[in-house]
């Protein structure tokens, strides 16, 4: 918390502190080779529109007097061949009382499903669909049926967009970031 602490070592007369937060957590992992993609992590942020749709979110009010615990969430592990059952979800991120969920990981190649997370991850078939988190991203995009491989499996979901749907033996696209220009916290 070097920045806190920077701030509450300056002259202030209060013993409140108002500070915006960017809050993003870690991705989740892919179904591997020929997996689903990994969901992106939750955004929540006072300086810029939130994930899934949310709104820009009110500054938080902090004492100078107590600390506060900041998480940084860490990507999810991708899958191996063949397997859906070892990739993981990203981690949660954490900044005082915020908390941004991380991604959900995407399906396995031939097995397993899609999870949802702060942004969800993408599916194997038409039916594996997975959501995001109200307020901090979309779901992941869906695979299709499989008639001889390879086939096609669906995008993992972004903050400002879901996930694209598998198209024939393509894969879709994943689902657009939120920042469409750079945010300066100073």
């Amino acid at each position: 918390m070097p920045i806190l602490g920077t701030i509450a070592s300056s002259k202030f007369t209060s013993t409140n502190l108002t500070v915006d937060f960017l809050v993003v957590a870690g991705g989740g992992g892919s179904g591997g080779v020929a997996g689903g993609g990994g969901g992106a992590g939750g955004l929540r942020s006072s300086v810029t529109s939130t994930g899934g749709g949310g709104l820009v979110e009110t500054a938080l009010s902090l004492s100078k007097d107590l600390n506060y615990p900041v998480t940084v969430g860490a990507g999810g592990a991708r899958g191996t061949y063949n397997s859906g059952e070892n990739q993981t979800n990203g981690g949660n991120s954490t900044f005082a009382s915020i908390t941004s969920l991380g991604g959900g990981y995407g399906s396995g190649e031939s097995m397993g499903v899609a999870r949802d997370g702060g942004s969800g991850g993408g599916g194997g078939s038409p039916t594996d669909s997975s959501v995001g988190t109200s307020g901090q991203g979309y779901g992941g995009g869906l695979g299709r049926s499989p008639s001889g491989e390879p086939y096609g499996k669906g995008g993992g979901g972004g903050a400002a967009a879901a996930g694209g749907n598998a198209s024939g033996n393509s894969a879709g696209n994943g689902g657009r970031a939120n920042l469409r220009k750079a945010v300066r916290l100073s």
